[in-house]
Order: C-alpha cells, then structure tokens, then sequence
C-alpha cells in the first residue's frame, strides 16, 4: 500500500510534467502542444497520439453532477437562467482586468438584443481572501448592484466549498469569463469556452497559457510594451497593461459564442 507521503510526491510529479508540457511545448501550437510532449517523453513516433486523446479533461463522476439543482438553490442560481461563470480574481495582481463590468454590459445589451426575456445569471466564484489582492467583497462592492440591459441580469459574488462543488456549478456554464488564474484552466479542462485577457507579451504570454483547446485568449497583439515594461508592472502589482484591453474586444469573443444559443 502506498504512503500518504509516495502519494503526494506522484501527484507533484504529474503536476510538474503538466507545468513541463503547458511551458516547453506551446509552440508545437495549441492541437499538438501535449500530444508532441507525450509521444517525446515515451519515445512514441511522431504523430501517433490523436490530439483529442491527450488534451486536459476533468472527470465529474455523475453522483457529483447530480448535486447542481442543490448547489443552484444554495447560491441562488435562476434554473432556467444563462449561466455564466466568472473568475476576477488572480494571485498576480496585474493579471486582474478591472473592466470586467463594462465587458458584461455588453454582453447583457446583446443578449437583450437578440434574445429577449432570456435572463442570465454571472456567478463569480471567489477564493479565499488570504492569497488575493482582490477580495470577495471587493467584487461584490463592484458588482452586486449590476442588473444588466433592461434588468436581463444578476450578479451572485460567492465562495463555493470545494473545487469539485465549483466543477459541477461550472459544469452548467454557457461560457466562462476569467482572468489568467487557476479556475480558467479548470473551466477549459471542463469543455467550457473560456474568455481571458492575457497581459501581452512573452511573460504571461497568450501562446503559453491558454492551456485547453477551450481557451478563447485576448490580448494586445502586436504588443507596444517592453519586456521591462510589462515585469514591472507584475512586480509593482499595477493593473494599467491589462486594462488597456478593449472591453469591446473581450465582449466580442464572448457574443460570438453566445449567438450560438438555440
């Protein structure tokens, strides 16, 4: 039988690899970044590994997707509302895009527009307070008073109890809003097309970390700013580059996929 100890070292192991793979291999391009790796470290011929075969999935066994109606009524969450998930917040504080509203009053105006009567609801998911510049409260300060285009669209700012809780919520989604954190790459592991302003340049950069073929990345492209210019602002905890990003650029991404809707 294993440690708790063996355990916990294979499981930094197959982070580590993963962190190998998203970094070392994004030029390989966003179909072949992780079958490339692959077919590298186990010797394997090249092109034998399908792409879909290899991209991060999230499993949700159907006991845990069963609890969202029970999750839906815990937060509040309309049943037969749009369902976006938002996560603001970021360790790097100058990853957090500070025009997230005005993106979603574009995003409630067009759904008002061609999709009148439907309702959507924004579901900030927030983690704990101690390791984020930007608080739940923060958020919700900014937010909770927001009721989109002819009052199409609420806001509930919230902290869910565990990953897997926020997975089955995350599940339901339409889409994701996300800065460039953690939860993104769950949202994309889960299937859901992820909307995130990535800082532009080579630092953070687009190419690197939209980790799923999920990921829909904007950023300012051809970058004005310097390598020194963009290291300073993450070390200074500025948020002036990422918010140079249109909100109409980032709401553009976000209508394309909602005009899908049925």
């Amino acid at each position: 039988m294993q440690t708790s100890a063996q355990i916990h070292r294979q499981i930094t192991t197959l982070a580590n690899l993963h962190r190998l793979a998203l970094r070392s291999y994004a030029a390989r391009g966003p179909r072949r970044r992780y079958a490339a790796f692959f077919e590298e470290m186990f010797r394997l011929p090249g092109g034998s590994l399908r792409t879909a075969s290899v991209q991060p999935r999230m499993y949700i066994p159907s006991a845990d997707a069963a609890r969202y109606p029970q999750l839906a009524r815990a937060f509040g969450l309309d049943a037969e509302a749009l369902l976006i998930v938002c996560f603001f917040q970021s360790v790097v504080a100058a990853k957090c895009y500070e025009r997230w509203d005005e993106t979603m009053a574009l995003v409630a105006a067009h759904i008002a527009r061609w999709f009148p009567g439907r309702r959507v609801n924004f579901f900030v998911a927030c983690g704990p307070d101690t390791t984020q510049p930007v608080h739940r409260e923060d958020l919700a300060a900014i937010l909770g008073g927001f009721t989109g285009s002819r009052n199409n669209a609420r806001v509930v700012v919230a902290t869910t109890p565990s990953l897997l809780d926020l997975a089955v919520i995350l599940r339901r989604a339409r889409l994701a809003l996300s800065n460039d954190t953690g939860p993104g790459h769950l949202a994309g592991a889960l299937g859901i097309p992820t909307i995130t302003p990535f800082l532009p340049g080579a630092v953070y950069s687009r190419q690197v970390w939209a980790s799923t073929l999920w990921h829909r990345g904007v950023t300012l492209d051809p970058s004005s700013y310097s390598y020194d210019a963009i290291t300073a602002e993450i070390f200074a905890g500025r948020t002036d580059i990422i918010n140079t990003i249109p909100p109409e650029h980032l709401a553009a991404v976000t209508v394309a996929h909602l005009q899908k809707l049925s």
